[in-house]
């Protein structure tokens, strides 16, 4: 029992709604999860949307909790507008990241790809029993949770320390490094940590084997 370690996880999961398109049509009202149930709390996830239609400029954000295909089955949190998308073609992209903590505060907050606006909305419906001095808070510890698993440092010198040896090996080594990092940025993508950590292990082994006087600091250094 004393290895035991209890965790809190999001009881249920937490999306936004999106259109898809079936060849020439187009049809609303699917759901999008960004944070999955049972995912360990606090988090940070992030998805990328874009515009359906040419000089677009809006995007309409619908958060909901639940489980099922279609938003009309799942529970509506909020919603807000996100104003000032370049015009041009279909598929300006907007990210949207949702960052959960312990007292059930959820902030949504999207992200104009093109010009790094942001327009944010605080959901407290699992946190009523904060003030709200309590919810500010909140929201400025979760900020160091919104750093993207691809830009942490020890994720980030491990790439860059495989690209630079990609270019030293052999045919049968690259391809063996390619897959390698092919899975491990699946996993960077995905933002899973259990997933994450198996990759980064498997890749680590690797780099060790074939270039065992390189380390993630001589990078840092360099």
């Amino acid at each position: 029992m004393k290895d035991l370690v209890v965790t809190d996880v999001a009881p249920f999961t937490l999306g936004i709604e999106i259109t898809k398109q079936f060849g020439h049509d187009m049809q609303g009202g699917y759901f999008l999860p960004i944070i999955q149930r049972n995912t360990t709390i606090p988090v940070s996830r992030v998805e990328r949307v874009a515009t359906l239609v040419a000089n677009q400029n809006t995007v309409r954000v619908a958060v909901f909790q639940g489980e099922a295909r279609k938003v009309e089955g799942n529970l509506r949190l909020g919603e807000f507008e996100v104003p000032g998308i370049p015009l041009g073609p279909p598929g300006q992209g907007v990210d949207v990241r949702f960052t959960y903590d312990l007292n059930g505060v959820l902030e949504v907050e999207a992200t104009i790809v093109a010009t790094g606006k942001k327009v944010a909305k605080v959901i407290t419906r699992h946190a009523k029993q904060m003030t709200p001095e309590q919810i500010k808070q909140a929201i400025v510890d979760m900020a160091k949770f919104k750093i993207h698993t691809r830009e942490d440092e020890v994720n980030r010198f491990l790439l860059l320390r495989a690209e630079r040896l990609f270019q030293e090996l052999g045919m049968y080594e690259r391809d063996q490094l390619s897959q390698l990092l092919d899975t491990f940025e699946a996993a960077l993508n995905a933002q899973d940590p259990a997933t994450i950590a198996q990759g980064r292990a498997m890749l680590d082994s690797f780099l060790q084997h074939y270039d065992p006087q390189s380390t993630g600091d001589d990078d840092a250094q360099s």
